[in-house]
């Protein structure tokens, strides 16, 4: 950030923190954590600050207001002529940065205003890490909140540049991103396509390799990234060359996951009740949805939110956890724990706090409530994704029940620590098929949120935003008589009629096709119903128009996103296309 004649003082605060007076540096900072009090008030510029937690901040050992009030008049001693910007009234400081220049008021207003070139404008600033030579607790805190914006403007900034088809700019936005986070697996997926497009393949080609080697070792690679590495391979090495663009005709399976910056997310009712809950940071939140519709991509929005908000922010994706980690209670909570202390770089190992003799949710709710909660300055979101998992889990009841507790906790002492606690647990299963006790666990007590198939309406919202390829209301008819509102299939499926310039009639014909659009995702729902012949009967029965199913096959079949319908009685096959599809094909 330049300097100007104008203006006398200017503070650095990404990088290592500099405080200018007409570009020389201010001398005397450097006494009685001075500096440290001028960067922690120039976080909250303008703001009255309470003291107390400035105290606790700066001087976590002792809380000392004295120490407080001796580095404050070391700050205005410093500062000079500029020590009037260091106002205080009883028990508040403010730092008046009004007519100074300070880089961290720059990228705030910035991240505040959210337009293009505004978030450039922030992700220019946030070239180095926030204060990055200091590691004081409250420097970290801070420093992941800012790079959780940094990332946002980010993502958002990548969107923008794809919607307007630079797809080389949306790259270099996905590669700052992936510097930062490369565990995001959305983030190679997105950037792999984006390289295609921008006439890199030989660069999306090594990235798929890499991403093999790294972020997916357990696992292969995700389906459609395999596709599109096989295409390249296929064009490029058959061919000897393949021109730019020519990705066009790839066919990929698409994010299944929008993210919150993404121009084609389309709002519904769940949206603001899940924004409500989270502003009043309640103690827990039940998102829940068959699969498919949007639950992942909702819970992302959500804690995006929080973090704009000012909140810490976690999240744990239980399919994420391998075999090991998911085998008892212990290794479970190991697994979140570490997980926690590296998305908010807290310095205290799990190790350190777990005590063999101790239970394992006595063990996981002392590092939380120790080593996380009271080294937070901020509210903490936690989002559980696919929590699913633990239902049929012999822990998972203890694991419920321990959330319920610290719901309770909260009610009943309204001060102590859990009231900075939001859980956000997101699933597809009816939690009473496994939990026999509600009253032990979490899901009587929470905020629910339900997320269901896109109406008409917001098809037709989606339509608009991928460019109207559906031009009559006769077509939308019949595209959404076929999907019925599928999230997915609705995305996907618009998409390509955009990009490929498809056809109602061509896209009809091919939908149930083996090499189709949705032929991917149509053969893992064979698979998963082939997998049980109680479930593969009764969507055969349900398909030859059959309505006899028991209470437990229908939540099942309805959390695997196979049917709907509000319960056994007025169950159906999700939709049109599954009916096609599964008639011709389901042993």
């Amino acid at each position: 950030m330049e300097t100007t004649n104008e203006c006398k003082l200017l503070l650095r605060c990404f990088g290592a923190f500099e405080a200018l007076q007409s570009g020389v540096p201010v001398r005397g900072l450097e006494l009685r954590e001075s500096d440290r009090l001028l960067a922690f008030l120039a976080l909250r510029a303008n703001r009255l600050v309470p003291t107390v937690p400035i105290a606790e901040a700066l001087w976590p050992e002792t809380g000392s207001l004295d120490s407080l009030h001796q580095s404050t008049r070391q700050v205005r001693l410093a500062l000079g002529e500029d020590a009037v910007r260091m106002e205080s009234q009883k028990g508040f400081l403010r730092l008046n940065l009004d007519g100074a220049e300070a880089d961290i008021v720059t990228f705030q207003k910035a991240i505040a205003q959210g337009t293009v070139d505004a978030l450039e404008t922030a992700v220019k600033l946030h070239s180095a890490p926030l204060l990055e030579l200091w590691d004081d607790g409250w420097v970290r805190g801070e420093r992941e909140k800012l790079r959780g914006q940094y990332l946002s403007a980010l993502k958002t900034l990548a969107a923008a540049c794809r919607e307007q088809g630079d797809h080389a700019a949306a790259s270099a936005y996905l590669r700052l991103f992936m510097k930062i986070k490369p565990s995001e697996e959305w983030v190679w997926r997105e950037l792999m396509v984006d390289l295609v497009r921008s006439g890199e393949r030989y660069q999306a080609l090594k990235l798929y390799e890499q991403a093999r080697e790294t972020v997916f070792k357990r696992l292969e690679p995700p389906e459609d990234m395999t596709r599109l590495a096989h295409e390249i391979q296929r064009t490029t090495v058959g061919n000897g060359h393949s021109p730019a663009g020519s990705s066009q005709s790839v066919h990929t399976a698409g994010p299944a996951i929008q993210q919150p910056s993404d121009p084609h997310y389309v709002m519904r009712p769940a949206d603001q009740r899940l924004s409500d809950a989270v502003a009043r940071f309640e103690s827990v939140i039940l998102l829940q949805g068959p699969a498919q519709t949007g639950k992942t991509s909702l819970l992302a929005k959500g804690l995006e939110q929080a973090r704009m908000a000012g909140a810490s922010v976690v999240q744990s994706d239980l399919r994420r956890l391998s075999t090991e980690e998911m085998a008892t209670a212990d290794s479970f909570y190991r697994a979140l724990a570490y997980a926690i202390a590296e998305q908010l770089s807290l310095d205290d190992p799990p190790n350190d706090s777990w005590n063999p003799r101790r239970s394992p949710n006595a063990n996981f709710e002392g590092y939380v409530r120790k080593s996380v909660l009271k080294e937070l300055d901020t509210p903490l979101v936690w989002g559980l994704d696919e929590i699913d998992r633990l239902f049929e889990r012999p822990y998972g009841i203890d694991v419920f029940a321990l959330f319920r507790a610290w719901h309770n906790a909260r009610s009943l002492d309204p001060g102590g620590p859990w009231k900075h606690l939001t859980l956000v647990l997101a699933y597809s299963t009816e939690a009473q098929l496994f939990i026999t006790d509600l009253n032990q666990s979490p899901f009587n007590v929470g905020i629910r949120v339900t997320l269901t198939d896109f109406t008409l309406s917001e098809v037709g919202e989606l339509n608009k935003r991928f460019g109207s390829p559906l031009k009559t209301d006769a077509v939308m008819s019949r595209f959404y008589n076929l999907v019925a509102g599928h999230p997915y299939l609705s995305h996907v499926g618009l998409r390509e009629m955009a990009n490929q310039s498809i056809g109602i009639d061509d896209f009809e014909r091919q939908a149930d096709r083996e090499d189709g659009l949705f032929g991917s995702h149509l053969r893992r729902l064979r698979s998963l119903l082939s997998r049980d012949e109680s479930l593969s009967c009764a969507v055969r029965d349900l398909i030859a128009g059959g309505s006899s199913l028991s209470e437990e096959t229908f939540y099942r079949l309805r959390a695997a996103g196979a049917i709907s319908g509000e319960t056994e009685r007025h169950a159906r096959i999700r939709c049109p296309l599954y009916a096609r599809y599964l008639e011709r094909r389901l042993p």
